[in-house]
């Protein structure tokens, strides 16, 4: 199938949305049944199958599928992948209790406790009710999607019979590649979502310079949005931002800024500024390297990663045990342990290879933390971070060899002819993600989505949202940071803080 490219124009793409029930029948199949909210790509992510599977046995999917269908769905490994919560401690609310106080009592978040009970709100918590009390160490994903997905909460009625949408790119005028690939990745998030009983009314525009977008605000073709996305640079964001009803959704994608939540209290911060996720990191950090001798590694005194001078910066300040050691200090090296973690003071593949070959020299085992770009360094160098248990935290991962993530690539392949972009972050998974995520919200719960964030699957494919408002009068930064751990068995592990 050939790109689709739209500028200026206006496409309608109807869904229908789907959740489920499930029992095992005698051909090694699960019995699943679609209910609203649902799609192939959010069933298959459930039952670690991909979507192909689901095709081959259910010919029709391929088209649509329809709440109260049902699916066969191949069993892989045990079916105690979606196992009740059989062994989970039960709690009856008393009177006087509140779901704060029994949060507090066990040790559990309140957003968690909610996924748990579906339905269960500071609101509806009712004196006599059993509710079940998640275990505290659900924080690895591969848990916590499990618990979000299966209790998906169906679908209020949609705020608006056709939910219109508004895409302001670079796209024509020298625009990056990296802009259309968002686009093209945002057009299969679209007709991914094919399946809720929503229209989208979707107009794009080019946002390449200021005077387009000066063009775009004067048309006033935005004003009637409920959700627009894209800008880029600092101006053309800030005048769209403060060119919008309130009632509008912005989503800025693409900027890093700390200004950007400041244009208005409408606006969604995708890419978060990294120095607000710093305090999450280091606690979590802290919390991971507990007992561990903490190394700060630099080399030729250059220290220019801001988040090992943040690190120095709260340990020096709380009098905390860590030392900082030059790459060329043989003698620390050779007090290296397996209780000792590594923190390097820039991200380049040149310093990682030069911390390598001085642990392998040393024939020390010890840990390694380090920062985003880690994750696209080459398969030698990825496969060296294995070797030394090495954790990065990132607002964006995909795990290449996932299976979701191995459709995904091949359906974008197939779509547009031509690969993605290896860059990082993935600017077509960026919107791809996006699309699911916003529409999906605001087709379900209108422009005050974030009311009801724990019903709401954020199941993307390379960032999970979570959203907080800085302040009264600033709008929203998405919070959401993976540690990615590189195991020495060679596997992958991915936690949401």
């Amino acid at each position: 199938m050939n790109a689709i490219r739209f500028f200026g124009n206006r496409i309608f793409i109807f869904f229908v949305v789907a959740v489920l029930s499930w029992n095992v029948n005698a051909q090694n199949t699960l019995s699943h049944t679609v209910q609203p909210q649902e799609t192939v790509y959010s069933i298959a992510k459930k039952y670690k199958v991909t979507i192909q599977e689901i095709y081959n046995l259910n010919p029709s999917a391929k088209d649509t599928i329809k709440i109260g269908e049902k699916l066969r769905i191949p069993v892989k490994g045990s079916v105690n992948a979606v196992a009740q919560h059989d062994d989970e401690k039960k709690h009856v609310i008393a009177k006087g209790e509140t779901l704060y106080g029994v949060c507090k009592k066990y040790g559990v978040s309140e957003e968690l406790m909610m996924i748990t009970n579906p339905g269960l709100t500071p609101q509806n918590f009712r004196v006599g009710d059993i509710i079940i009390i998640p275990s505290k160490g659900k924080l690895a994903q591969n848990v916590q999607k499990e618990d979000e997905e299966k209790y998906v909460s169906p679908m209020v009625s949609p705020k608006r019979d056709v939910l219109r949408v508004g895409l302001v790119l670079p796209l024509v005028k020298g625009g990056a590649v990296k802009y259309m690939e968002f686009y093209e990745g945002f057009l299969m998030g679209l007709l991914d979502m094919k399946k809720t009983g929503i229209s989208v009314d979707l107009v794009v525009k080019d946002g390449s310079s200021h005077a387009d977008v000066a063009d775009i605000i004067n048309s006033g073709v935005m004003k009637d949005r409920d959700l627009v996305i894209g800008g880029t640079g600092d101006d053309r964001i800030e005048a769209m931002a403060r060119s919008l009803n309130r009632q509008t959704i912005y989503v800025v994608p693409f900027s890093s800024r700390d200004e950007v939540s400041s244009y208005g209290s409408n606006v969604y911060q995708v890419n978060s500024p990294q120095n607000q996720l710093y305090k999450d990191v280091f606690s979590a950090f802290m919390q991971q390297y507990k007992g561990y001798q903490i190394r700060l590694v630099y080399a030729d005194n250059q220290r220019n990663d801001p988040f090992y001078n943040y690190l120095k910066q709260r340990m020096g300040s709380k009098e905390m045990d860590f030392s900082e050691v030059s790459l060329s200090d043989n003698e620390a090296w050779m007090s290296i342990s397996e209780k000792t973690v590594i923190v390097p003071a820039n991200q380049t593949p040149a310093l990682a290879r030069s911390i390598f070959n001085k642990l392998e020299k040393a024939k020390a085992q010890c840990r390694i933390f380090a920062s985003p770009r880690w994750q696209s360094f080459n398969a030698s160098d990825i496969k060296r971070m294995h070797k030394f248990n090495t954790t990065i935290y990132s607002s964006f991962y995909m795990d290449v060899n996932d299976s979701i993530v191995k459709d995904f690539v091949g359906r974008y392949q197939a779509w547009y002819g031509h690969q993605l972009m290896n860059s990082f972050p993935r600017y077509g998974v960026i919107g791809y993600d996006v699309a699911r995520y916003f529409i999906r919200a605001l087709a379900s719960y209108g422009p005050d989505f974030l009311k009801y964030s724990y019903q709401i699957p954020s199941d993307g494919v390379q960032s999970d949202f979570k959203f907080r408002r800085r302040s009264d009068k600033n709008g929203f930064v998405n919070q959401n940071v993976f540690f990615v751990s590189y195991n020495p068995d060679g596997t992958i592990t991915k936690t949401s803080l």
